[in-house]
């Protein structure tokens, strides 16, 4: 009996093992396919950064734009529609197992919402650049921790806690919660950047309604750092004691 407990104990060591192995290739596969698709909303984003900020350099030359360009700027409006349609489509397939990232897809998709209102105007100014260029940072850190977790070894180092509320049982995350707690830390470095660069740039402002547009910004980062602090709270209470 004691031989037959031992054989079948071994069994299942191998049966555990080679689970294990399927799950860590799983995990590896997902978030192979993650960092495509962001390196693919990242490409498409730079494009439409750059087709704006052709047409502010033109409105700043002309002092406004003619009737082609404001149909260009607002194609851009619509194509910066699309990329957060897309976005918020990626946001419902990460809720389970990567919800730190379906919530940053939802500041960044308030980047997009802000650039594609301003162009839908028919109008390209800074704020517009500024608020896409907030949206490519966003996803560059995202791509970025991506990567970092690709370079695991077997990919998911102290991962079995869920980092999001899952205790034992629970679904496992992407990212592990030291992962996700330095995603949160580049995100607050970006804020702090990016809050004294607003700032400075509101100082000097002279239009309305570039005023009123960085004001949103200013006001998007103050929700955004307050909720940083409640996310890393949130991975912290969540991380097995």
């Amino acid at each position: 009996q004691n031989r037959a407990l031992y054989h079948l104990q071994q069994a299942l060591a191998w049966l555990q093992k080679q689970l294990q192995k399927v799950q860590n290739q799983q995990r590896k596969n997902q978030i192979a396919s993650l960092k495509k698709q962001y390196q693919l909303l990242l490409k498409a984003q730079e494009s439409l950064l750059n087709r704006t900020r052709t047409l502010r350099d033109l409105r700043v030359a002309q002092g406004i734009l003619n009737r082609p360009q404001q149909l260009q700027a607002v194609g851009i409006a619509r194509a910066q529609q699309l990329l957060m349609a897309e976005l918020a489509a990626l946001s419902r397939v990460e809720s389970g197992p990567a919800p730190l990232l379906a919530w940053l897809n939802g500041k960044i998709i308030n980047d997009m919402r802000l650039a594609a209102n301003i162009l839908a105007e028919a109008t390209a100014n800074q704020s517009v650049l500024d608020a896409q260029t907030s949206a490519i940072a966003k996803i560059q850190d995202i791509i970025a921790a991506l990567k970092q977790q690709q370079s695991q070894k077997n990919g998911h180092s102290s991962s079995s806690g869920s980092g999001s509320g899952g205790g034992g049982g629970g679904k496992q995350q992407l990212m592990p919660p030291a992962a996700q707690l330095k995603l949160l830390k580049e995100l607050q470095l970006q804020i702090n950047a990016d809050s004294t660069y607003l700032n400075n740039q509101l100082q000097h402002a002279t239009n309305s309604s570039q005023k009123r547009s960085l004001r949103v910004i200013v006001r998007n980062l103050g929700g955004m750092q307050s909720d940083i602090a409640a996310q890393a709270r949130h991975v912290v209470d969540s991380m097995p004691k």
